[in-house]
C-alpha cells in the first residue's frame, strides 16, 4: 500500500482553493456534520458531582461553574447543564471502531484560507493524496453555504481510523489526530464558536477516548516542521496548557 507522507503546499492551496470553493460535487463521499452543543443530565440516586463530572470527562470545577453551584451538594431529580459534546455526537466520534491505543497526539492546524469546509478541502487534497482530506476533523467558520460557525465535520480518515496526511512524515501522520480550523490565523483570530468547538472536541478525544495519554499540540510544535501553523493569532499556549 502506498504511504502518503507529504503535506500540501499552503500557498498553492490558497491560490487554487480561492477559485474552486463550492464548485465541486464530491460523489460517493459524505461527511458527518455535527455542531457542539450543551446537554442536560438528570441527577439519579447515588450520583455525586464527582461521578457525573468523571462520566462526561469534565472537572468538578467546570461542572459547578456551568451550573452556578457554590458547593458540591446535588439532589436526585436536579437537572444539570453538561458543557461539551452531546451524547449523540460523542457516539458518532467514539464509534466502536476507534483504535484508542493508536493515537499519540492531537495536532491543531489552521487551513490558511478564509473560507472552506471538509468537502472542499477533500477535493483539493485528493489531487495528491489517495485518501483525500488530510485531517480527521474540520471545524468550520460558517464561510460556506452548507456549514455553520463552530460546526465540527468528521472526515473519512477518522471514520476509517487511518493515518492522517496533515503533517510531513509518516512518523507523525501514522499516530496523530489532525484537527483543522478554517481560517488564516496569521491574519485573523479564530471565532469564539470555533474555539469552543475545538475545546469540546479535544476534551472528548483527549480525556474520554484516550484517557489523557495523548499530547495536545500545534502543528509548528513538531520537530522538523517548518511552518507557522496554526498561526500567530491562534491561542496555542492556552490551548496546550488546558490539556497538559
Amino acid at each position: 500500500m502506498r504511504q502518503v507522507v507529504m503535506e500540501y503546499n499552503r500557498r498553492q492551496f490558497g491560490r487554487v482553493f480561492g477559485t474552486v470553493v463550492g464548485g465541486f460535487a464530491l460523489a460517493g463521499w459524505s461527511e458527518s456534520l455535527i455542531a457542539s452543543t450543551t446537554e442536560s443530565y438528570l441527577v439519579r440516586k447515588g450520583d455525586t458531582l464527582w461521578s457525573i463530572a468523571n462520566k462526561f470527562g469534565l472537572g468538578v470545577r467546570d461542572l459547578k461553574s456551568q451550573n452556578g453551584l457554590s458547593s458540591s451538594v446535588i439532589h436526585v431529580g436536579q437537572r444539570l447543564r453538561i458543557p461539551g459534546l452531546t451524547s449523540t455526537i460523542r457516539r458518532n466520534i467514539g464509534h466502536p471502531g476507534v483504535k484508542r491505543s493508536k493515537w499519540k497526539r492531537i495536532i491543531v492546524h489552521h487551513s490558511g484560507t478564509a473560507v472552506g469546509d471538509a468537502k472542499s478541502f477533500h477535493n483539493f487534497h485528493k489531487r495528491k493524496m489517495e485518501n483525500g482530506l488530510a485531517y480527521h476533523f474540520v471545524i468550520c467558520n460558517g464561510s460556506t453555504k452548507t456549514t455553520r460557525d463552530g460546526q465540527i465535520e468528521v472526515g473519512p480518515r477518522w471514520k476509517r481510523q487511518i493515518q492522517g496526511g496533515h503533517v510531513r512524515g509518516l512518523k507523525y501522520n501514522a499516530n496523530s489526530v489532525g484537527i483543522c480550523l478554517v481560517g488564516n490565523f496569521e491574519k485573523t483570530r479564530p471565532t469564539a464558536k470555533q474555539l469552543d468547538a475545538l475545546n469540546k472536541l479535544t476534551q472528548y478525544l483527549h480525556v474520554n477516548l484516550f484517557s489523557k495519554r495523548t499530547t495536545v499540540i500545534g502543528h509548528k510544535d513538531l520537530q522538523g516542521q517548518k511552518t507557522v501553523c496554526p498561526g500567530k493569532y491562534f491561542p496555542l499556549k492556552a490551548y496546550r496548557s488546558r490539556f497538559a
